[in-house]
């Protein structure tokens, strides 16, 4: 299942990443808050958006340098 999520990930475009990404950090602050009341019982819900983010920023970037190396070449 891992694995399918970073494919999809490389599949997206930047915008779509971009997007995403701010989807999920609304998501991760509402469990930061969800967490920080009381109210969340898996406490691992967090960390495991925090990490699909770097995830998504690791692409985001990979992305970048790319289309960086190919206009240089170019």
């Amino acid at each position: 299942m891992k694995n399918n999520n970073i494919a999809e990930y490389k599949k997206m475009d930047s915008p779509d990443l971009k997007k995403h990404i701010k989807q999920l950090r609304v998501e991760l602050d509402n469990l930061l808050i969800q967490k920080n009341s009381g109210k969340l019982s898996d406490l691992k819900v967090a960390n495991k958006k925090r990490h699909q983010i770097a995830q998504m920023f690791t692409i985001l970037n990979q992305k970048a340098t790319l289309e960086k190396l190919e206009k240089n070449n170019a």
